[in-house]
């Protein structure tokens, strides 16, 4: 209970702050996904329909071949998922509002099968590289074909595997052991995926 009002006052502030900061908005809706089961289905689907539009104005980066010190800063991808994952047709900020959304209005009861194919469209289509949330969206994938049909069925554990996968691949490229556990179980989403990944006996 402490962690959800703890939770919903830091939803609260992000969004008080989405019309002078735009990212705001994505945060929001970010930790609205960590607070998912714990929510009331029809008080979530009602929160999602009031703050959360379809589509928003992304403050994707325009000055690609700029110095950095003549960077506009619209965005806080800017400076390296967006210049450097140059696979996405949108940009970091679009994949993640609308793999969160679907996400979200999935956990608040709607079709959770079609939400996992949304994300997937968004895998599909954006994801490149050593893409730094290749892990995240495979895992949301993953939860939402584990609620439909169980974590051990052929369609949700390739899900899992592909995320921890991706995980492993990015926290290869970390030489400090001490630094890479951190990044394998230190950030909220990173850390439920090391723990399903080990639930299911991939580590």
């Amino acid at each position: 209970r402490v962690y959800q009002t703890k939770n919903s006052q830091e939803t609260d502030f992000l969004l008080n702050m989405a019309a002078e900061i735009p990212e705001a908005l994505l945060f929001a809706l970010e930790e609205t996904a960590k607070m998912s089961a714990r929510q009331d289905p029809a008080e979530a689907e009602e929160f999602l329909a009031r703050n959360f539009p379809e589509t928003v104005t992304a403050p994707e980066a325009e000055d690609d071949f700029l110095p950095p010190g003549d960077w506009e800063w619209k965005s806080g991808f800017s400076a390296a998922e967006d210049r450097f994952f140059r696979g996405k047709p949108a940009g970091s900020f679009s994949v993640l509002y609308a793999a969160f959304l679907a996400f979200c209005r999935a956990s608040a009861g709607g079709g959770k099968a079609d939400a996992g194919k949304r994300i997937s469209a968004l895998i599909r289509d954006n994801l490149s590289g050593r893409d730094p949330y290749a892990p995240l969206l495979f895992y949301l994938c993953w939860e939402l074909e584990n609620s439909v049909s169980g974590c051990n069925s052929t369609d949700a554990l390739p899900f899992l595997s592909r995320a921890f996968k991706s995980l492993q691949i990015l926290a290869g490229s970390i030489a400090d052991s001490g630094m890479r556990e951190c990044f394998l179980t230190g950030p909220y989403w990173n850390a439920r995926l090391y723990a399903a990944a080990r639930e299911n006996k991939l580590v």
